[in-house]
């Protein structure tokens, strides 16, 4: 009876656990974004959602200056800047249609 008990426990906090996931990932997407002078007419975003600098920039997010970007492609998580993950940043300051 007990091995019963504690399985559903298990099952149930298992549960919970996974059902945060999207809550947690929602809030730090919707955060404020933190001081920036990352400039949008420098960067495109493709149809299958991949950014792509568009010419040499140079940049500050937060406490990280003088950040250099002079190309490649740019995926969630792919580069973290300041704490920031860029591809986040991008998408809420610059828009998330797809050119």
């Amino acid at each position: 009876m007990s091995t019963v008990a504690n399985g559903r426990v298990f099952i149930i906090a298992a549960w919970f656990g996974l059902s945060m996931i999207p809550v947690m990932q929602a809030r730090s997407e919707d955060a404020p974004l933190p001081p920036n002078t990352l400039p949008c007419d420098a960067f495109t975003k493709k149809s299958d959602g991949t950014w792509f600098a568009t010419r040499p920039v140079t940049f500050d997010v937060g406490s990280a200056k003088n950040l250099n970007l002079d190309g490649g492609a740019i995926t969630p998580k792919s580069q973290v800047l300041g704490g920031v993950d860029l591809y986040v940043l991008l998408d809420a300051k610059c828009g998330k249609t797809p050119a």
